[in-house]
């Protein structure tokens, strides 16, 4: 729409060119505080942080213009040192422009009401009260017809018609009144409760009113208090998540939330990058609240086009947006206790989109259009790497047409051969998935299939080429290659301090460990290749507080441990750092392994899923 933005609202008629700078965007994105007020030369002391009742300390040491990145509308007024001064608008931008002369002031940005926007309010005001009058009014002159009253009537025992067309007009006109004064009363309720949203819910300090339950800690200090998303939305489209969360204490980071969407096998279905609704203000960052209220965190997710429809799951997770490796901020239980990075926000079901998913949207690394039988033809695929180690899952994402409708639930056989063309391995998979097979489709459906692919732990080095094939048919396409790194293994036992000799789930032996510097180091023993990839927790503490961990995949997240082959050691060394407040004494070290997607943990010896070490002393 000609002379509207991304938020749908129309520009001001001072704008000639669209600011191409994409600072303010990308600032609010992450979290941060925006800088509105650009003055060269300038020292800038911001003493509030709304954006439309702003007040800074400005010293500048020569006349200059001042820039405030908002767009100008009659409303806007600037006040230099409890003075009103003149604004106008930048002429090729638009936004709020003003001459600032040398020394230091204090300004006050603020957005108010005009003369006329003022009368209109009273005018309406006034229209209403108009409104209730003239009803009360007629309600109270209304009297029979006398046209229509003969006493002659009443002294015979007649009925009296007391009930005219004039007298049905003026009811019919009074109950027009009552309608339109129902009808805008009505409306004024449906845009307070519905569509402003940005309105305020009452929050007790535990919970936000009319919102689903959610209450969960994190170790940085955030809360969350509940949350609002939709139950169904079609695949490829959007939704909208909030979050009201709020802190009990003066956080010192910037943390923001993020949102993905996952099928049950920890596969995302929706796209990374999540944005801001476009009805949403976005809050401050949470370095910014004040304790005791309560902020509203909202983000639009998309689902990934032509993601096959199904019931999803959709997780959350909270992490400081000033941190490079965006970790996330773990979930603690009431004692402390980490507890997991992400929270779950329940799950929501994907129907079929509208149209096809056009090809465009699909984003394919390599286009193959290769029809392997009349029904189904392979567009192209993806392959999450190039180069893999033995053991690594890949992911292999592979996109279909449906030429025609099937009742036949076809199966396809993917695999790898090495460089003289020898099939080394080869899985059997649905072209998409196990839920939505071949004779669900529709002619022209166009899907998404993504397939995590565990290279076989016992791989040699050397290069490899990807290849499927139609099973039960002599079709088959060619995926392209990948090059394969066998990891070095050792099949000697080595020295260790105290031996365990704890064998988890019948597929690894904890050998033993060793102690050095407040470093441990375990040593594994592979029983046979797991068909799962599970994570080693080290938790130092009591049998209530965890007061140190370390959690990943062993040997600093390289000997994933669907890469083990029976019989060879691991060495997995771990850095254990007691903070500063634990108190002095001695910690129990406890270990053990989980599942890496549903966080499932091992049983030890058949019993229990953590086991106690020894001991360390601070």
């Amino acid at each position: 729409m000609e002379g509207a933005h991304s938020y749908s609202e129309y520009l001001p008629m001072w704008v000639k060119t669209f600011p191409q700078d994409n600072e303010l965007f990308s600032t609010l994105v992450n979290g941060k505080l925006p800088e509105r007020l650009v003055i060269a030369n300038a020292k800038i002391e911001s003493r509030s942080t709304n954006p439309l009742n702003a007040d800074y300390v400005v010293t500048v040491s020569q006349n200059t213009q001042a820039l405030y990145k908002q767009f100008y509308y009659p409303g806007w007024d600037v006040e230099m040192d409890g003075k009103q001064i003149e604004i106008q608008p930048d002429p090729e931008s638009g936004v709020i422009r003003f001459d600032m002369p040398s020394g230091a002031h204090t300004l006050r940005v603020r957005f108010g009401e005009t003369p006329l926007r003022a009368m209109a309010d009273v005018i309406s005001m006034m229209a209403v009260i108009a409104c209730v009058v003239i009803l009360v009014a007629r309600k109270g002159t209304a009297t029979p017809d006398r046209s229509v009253y003969n006493p002659a009537d009443v002294k015979l025992g007649k009925t009296c018609q007391v009930s005219s067309k004039e007298t049905l007009q003026r009811n019919v006109s009074t109950k027009g009144w009552a309608a339109l004064i129902v009808l805008g009363l009505g409306l004024l309720t449906l845009k307070v409760l519905v569509l402003n949203r940005l309105r305020a819910s009452s929050f007790d300090g535990e919970k936000v009113a009319n919102t689903k339950p959610l209450r969960a800690s994190f170790a940085g200090g955030v809360e969350l208090y509940g949350y609002d998303l939709n139950s169904t939305v079609a695949s490829g489209d959007w939704f909208d998540v909030s979050l009201y969360a709020g802190v009990k204490e003066k956080v010192d980071r910037a943390y923001v939330p993020t949102i993905s969407v996952e099928d049950e096998r920890g596969l995302l279905v929706s796209e990374a990058n999540v944005t801001f609704p476009r009805w949403l203000r976005p809050p401050f960052s949470a370095n910014q609240w004040s304790p005791n209220y309560y902020a509203l965190w909202a983000r639009r997710v998309t689902i990934l086009s032509a993601t096959p429809p199904g019931t999803y799951r959709v997780w959350g997770k909270v992490f400081d947006v000033d941190d490079p490796s965006h970790t996330p901020d773990s979930m603690i239980d009431p004692q402390g206790n980490a507890l997991a990075p992400r929270f779950d926000l329940g799950t929501i079901t994907l129907t079929r989109p509208a149209k096809p998913a056009s090809i465009e949207s699909l984003k394919m690394q390599n286009v193959s259009n290769t029809k392997l039988n009349e029904s189904l033809t392979l567009l192209g695929w993806n392959v999450d790497r190039a180069e893999a180690k033995a053991g690594d899952t890949v992911l292999v994402t592979l996109f279909w047409k449906a030429e025609k409708e099937t009742s036949r639930d076809w199966r396809l056989e993917i695999g790898l051969s090495d460089e003289s063309a020898k099939r080394v391995f080869v899985k059997e998979i649905d072209p998409v998935y196990e839920n939505f097979p071949t004779s669900q489709w529709k002619n022209g459906d166009v899907w998404r299939g993504q397939h995590l692919i565990r290279l076989p732990a016992t791989l040699t080095d050397g290069g490899y080429r990807w290849g499927i094939t139609l099973k039960g048919e002599s079709a088959s396409a060619a995926l392209g290659g990948i090059r394969v790194a066998a990891p070095q293994r050792s099949f000697i036992a080595p020295r260790v301090d105290q031996k365990i000799g704890a064998r988890f789930d019948s597929f690894a032996e904890l050998v033993g460990y060793s102690i050095r510097d407040q470093k441990i180091i375990l040593v594994w023993r592979a029983l046979k290749t797991p068909e799962k990839n599970y994570s080693v927790f080290v938790h130092v503490g009591g049998a209530d507080r965890v007061w140190a961990q370390s959690d990943g995949v062993p040997q600093n997240w390289d000997r994933p441990t669907t890469g083990w082959v029976e019989g060879e050691y691991v060495i997995d060394e771990r850095a254990i750092t007691l903070p500063p407040d634990a108190p002095r004494g001695e910690y129990a070290i406890y270990v053990g392994m989980a599942d890496g997607v549903t966080g499932e943990r091992a049983k030890i010896n058949d019993r229990e899923d953590r086991i106690k070490l020894g001991v360390m002393q601070k």
